[in-house]
């Protein structure tokens, strides 16, 4: 694959969109409901990136092409950089595991012990 400005913006646009609808759809809806290993969507993700290296060796992409028989090319690229999204959100790199962390902190409140023999000994300290 070429560096043309084509191919460059393409993938900048296809990058954007993956992580948009990985932000509103997936991390909103799908993680929280499933419960998966992280190291399967880890080998997922290898696996994509070894296929989307197979599938465009095969179609010979070349300078400034992107149309319909590059489209499984970008789609296999897109699933790759979604399992890394998830994978990293499910080690607990991302932004929301801080935020989970930091809520959870704020939540516990300290309280004074209760020293109930305080009253009644003031009057014999006296």
């Amino acid at each position: 694959m070429g560096f043309s400005w084509k191919v460059i913006l393409s993938l900048l646009v296809m990058v954007f969109v993956v992580m948009t609808f990985y932000n509103l759809v997936i991390k909103i809806y799908v993680l929280p409901k499933i419960k998966i290993n992280k190291w399967i969507i880890l080998a997922l993700g290898i696996i994509m990136f070894f296929v989307t290296n197979i599938i465009g060796a095969n179609l010979k992409i070349s300078y400034n092409k992107f149309g319909l028989k590059e489209l499984p090319y970008y789609l296999c690229m897109a699933l790759f950089i979604l399992f890394f999204f998830m994978f990293f959100d499910l080690m607990g790199w991302g932004a929301a595991s801080t935020m989970d962390k930091k809520k959870s902190k704020s939540d516990i409140v300290i309280r004074p012990k209760a020293k109930p023999n305080r009253i009644k000994n003031k009057d014999k300290k006296k």
